[in-house]
């Protein structure tokens, strides 16, 4: 089916969860197109199949009251209520275009109004999400398959159903296991009823000490975006709740 190609517009790639400041092509590529209030759903959804990335995120002018602006957040195959990393990218990529200004920025989406703080300067854009969610165990079999690994594989805390905005499964395996894995994307689809992503994680063998932050290795899976997000700031929400 055609879709009308619509106004000309400006678009800029972004990095978002970047290692480190100022390092270029290390983190999740965002593709954010500007001005986009006049396109239709079809269009956003050509251009985020056009740029194939794990989302585009369209910013537009808001219509919930108290909310600064507006984002549609597409996969390559269909928009997303709510995103980490798109609404991470694009909060920053409008304040460094002097579009919105430093401090308490609200965007509204399809999940609802999003609070985020903007810093001044090249600091850390950080976000509130939701309120989160998360069933009781869940059966790990299912899940170990999806990806691509065995019982033994599976760690010390059952597996659950959660999230923030966005459900996902959460699975926690061994450390070894986590290069291991052989993620299916039709088995990962099978799961899609009641969770959108496979959120994969692992925690150190030592526990960290009192007051100090615990490093956790995860990686997700999703079959709309066709394999592996780099790093996926909804999961990440669900995973602390």
């Amino acid at each position: 089916m055609a879709v009308d190609a619509g106004p000309l517009l400006d678009y800029l790639i972004v990095d978002v969860f970047t290692p480190e400041a100022g390092r270029a092509y290390a983190g999740n590529p965002l593709a954010v197109v500007l001005d986009a209030d006049a396109l239709s759903t079809a269009q956003c959804q050509a251009l985020a199949v056009e740029f194939n990335l794990s989302e585009t995120v369209f910013p537009m002018k808001a219509q919930a009251s108290g909310a600064d602006y507006r984002a549609r957040i597409f996969t390559p195959s269909s928009e997303l209520p709510f995103a980490g990393h798109p609404s991470v990218g694009v909060a920053w990529t409008l304040h460094h275009l002097g579009r919105l200004p430093a401090g308490e920025a609200v965007q509204e989406c399809g999940a609802g109004l999003v609070r985020l703080q903007i810093p001044e300067g090249d600091g850390r854009v950080t976000l509130s999400g939701p309120l989160p969610t998360m069933s009781e165990p869940v059966d790990p079999a299912p899940l170990l398959a999806a990806a691509g690994l065995g019982e033994a594989d599976l760690g010390d805390h059952p597996p659950r159903f959660g999230g923030s905005g966005i459900p996902f499964a959460y699975l926690n395996v061994r450390p070894d296991a986590l290069a291991k894995m052989r993620p299916g994307l039709a088995d990962i689809a099978a799961l899609s009823t009641p969770v959108t992503g496979l959120h994969v994680f692992a925690l150190p063998d030592e526990p960290a000490a009192a007051g100090q932050p615990i490093a956790v290795r995860a990686r997700m899976f999703a079959a709309d975006i066709g394999g592996e997000d780099p790093a996926t700031g909804s999961a990440s929400l669900g995973f602390a709740g």
